[in-house]
């Protein structure tokens, strides 16, 4: 009795599978759909096509930052542009960032005027209208250059046991420990009692403590010294320990500073004073379109292709 019972049981089972298999609505498997994308030819202005054009490049301030129009950069007194109909390869043009790519789409004859982003953040520095620090200074007397800067900086490659001198940028000589792949160690040459002018100082200072490590100087400006800055001058005031320098900054001044760094060569940049108050003032990097939102107008004279490029090439 049992084994009919689930004998009729079975049998319905199956019945009521083969039934829902074979109703007008099939079963689907559930997948995640990816959106199909339209792939549209490519037209006008490529990487890699040749172009012929007119520009003229502004600043957020309206300024032009770069043109091939001699006269519009002659009124803006550009140091250096591009004179004639401005020729390049799409991605290839050095100029600023973005500046080929605003272009890609673009047909011959066509006259725009595009939008390029920023590239790069601005830089802008704070300081203290007044600063006090300690007239003892400790400079590591071990220090490294990159080979590139190195020759740069000394006029020739660096040779281990080497003395080398460049009075306009250091005031001691570099004694050359060691040479790597990538650079050259150099130990500052110098002695206790000697004096020298520190970097972006303008007094003498003396060696107090030489050791293996590090040299310990001790800076004597005079009393009441006014001394010349990037950002104006200041005044010197001096304790038995500390002395204190006093800013007077010139709004609007522009000027280049070297830019804290690791490097023993650091960058310098143009700079703008741009805000002053009774504590703290405010320099900007400036003359560096890469941190601008600017504008492009242009007009497209004539294009060649890749393709046809490329063709020529070959027929050549």
């Amino acid at each position: 009795m049992n084994r009919k019972i689930l004998l009729v049981m079975g049998i319905l089972c199956l019945l009521v599978f083969f039934t829902a298999c074979s109703s007008d609505e099939p079963v689907k498997i559930i997948e995640d759909e990816k959106p199909i994308v339209e792939e549209k030819p490519l037209t006008g202005i490529q990487l890699g096509d040749l172009v012929e054009m007119n520009f003229v490049l502004y600043g957020e301030d309206g300024r032009v930052v770069d043109t091939n129009n001699k006269e519009i950069a002659e009124q803006a007194k550009l140091k250096t542009y591009s004179s004639g109909t401005y020729k390049f390869i799409v991605g290839q043009s050095s100029k600023v960032k973005g500046f080929d790519d605003s272009i890609i789409g673009l047909e011959k004859g066509d006259e725009k005027t595009l939008d390029i982003p920023a590239s790069t953040n601005k830089i802008e520095l704070e300081f203290d209208i007044e600063t006090t620090e300690s007239r003892a200074k400790t400079i590591q007397r071990k220090q490294r250059f990159s080979l590139n800067s190195f020759e740069q900086v000394f006029s020739k490659p660096p040779i281990i046991g080497d003395i080398v001198v460049n009075m306009d940028k250091f005031p001691w000589p570099y004694k050359i420990l060691a040479i790597s792949n990538n650079s050259a160690l150099g130990e500052i040459f110098i002695k206790e009692g000697d004096e020298v002018t520190l970097p972006a100082t303008q007094w003498k200072s003396k060696a107090l403590q030489v050791s293996e490590l590090a040299i310990q100087f001790f800076q004597n400006p005079k009393q009441g010294q006014i001394i010349e800055t990037e950002f104006g001058t200041a005044i010197m005031e001096i304790a038995r320990s500390r002395m204190k320098k006093t800013h007077n900054p010139i709004l609007g001044k522009e000027f280049f500073y070297t830019v804290p760094s690791g490097e023993m060569i650091s960058p310098r940049y143009e700079f703008r004073i741009i805000d002053i108050s009774d504590e703290k003032f405010i320099i900007s990097r400036i003359n560096w379109p890469e941190q601008e939102n600017l504008k492009l107008e242009v007009e497209i004279l004539d294009v060649l292709s890749n393709k046809e490029i490329t063709k020529m090439k070959l027929l050549s």
